[in-house]
């Protein structure tokens, strides 16, 4: 008879072994892990690893985006990673026009100066949400 311990470790390894066949993002500390794909942020953004090459595989500035280019490669089709990171960059864009917006919010003393930076942020992050939207097929699909 096993004992306790030695029956745990044996589940721990059959649910590892499970879910490296599917292809569902796992939240480890301040990494998430794909299959053989790992997203960690970094001081750039957030860095895709292809553990089994010890590669970078792509920096990208929101983690929406590498966790879509993990789970693209982790399926074996790195055709999606050009478009993915051109999304990503418009969200960069949009993002920063938000920080921008909300600066000139906070600092202006004209009022229409101030109302006007208002709808130009909401704007902003709309599309921000929006893009990030985009992304979502590539993630759940």
């Amino acid at each position: 008879m096993k004992d306790r311990k030695t029956v745990a470790k044996e589940i721990l390894q059959l649910i590892d072994q499970e879910t490296n066949k599917l292809c569902v993002p796992i939240q480890q500390g301040n990494s998430v892990t794909i299959k053989h794909m790992v997203v960690r942020e970094s001081a750039q953004g957030f860095l895709v690893i292809n553990v089994l090459t010890d590669q970078q595989v792509a920096c990208t500035f929101s983690k929406t985006a590498a966790v879509a280019i993990a789970k693209s490669h982790a399926n074996g089709s790195a055709t999606h990673t050009p478009m993915i990171l051109k999304i990503d960059d418009k969200i960069q864009q949009k993002y920063n026009d938000c920080v921008h917006f909300k600066h000139t919010i906070y600092l202006s003393e004209d009022e229409d100066r101030k109302s006007a930076a208002e709808i130009r942020y909401d704007v902003a992050w709309d599309d921000v949400i929006t893009l990030r939207s985009e992304l979502d097929p590539y993630i759940f699909g």
